[in-house]
């Protein structure tokens, strides 16, 4: 399953970043013609993948919490606990 949500949020970003690079970036619009339709579809179809995947990510992430991702939590400790830093705290 984390690997169909990597895989779903990453070519969708690849294939949407790169049609948006392309259109906007460059401003020259994809050729295509009647195939415009399809073309457009699957924008709409990699969106909804890269939401679903971040959607799954998110789910997995806080929801179902695998053991291996309750870190700090596990030694008892808040979640924010690591992000504390000797540099940025006053010694």
């Amino acid at each position: 399953m984390p690997g169909l949500i990597h895989g779903a949020i990453f070519f969708s970003a690849i294939f949407l970043g790169a049609t948006m690079v392309w259109e906007h970036v460059l401003r020259a619009p994809l050729p295509i013609g009647a195939l415009d339709p399809i073309y457009r579809f699957g924008l709409d179809v990699c969106g909804l993948l890269f939401l679903g995947g971040l959607a799954g990510a998110a789910v997995r992430r806080y929801l179902l919490r695998p053991p291996r991702l309750h870190g700090e939590e596990a030694l008892g400790r808040p979640p924010w606990w690591g992000l504390r830093s000797r540099r940025w705290s006053a010694a």
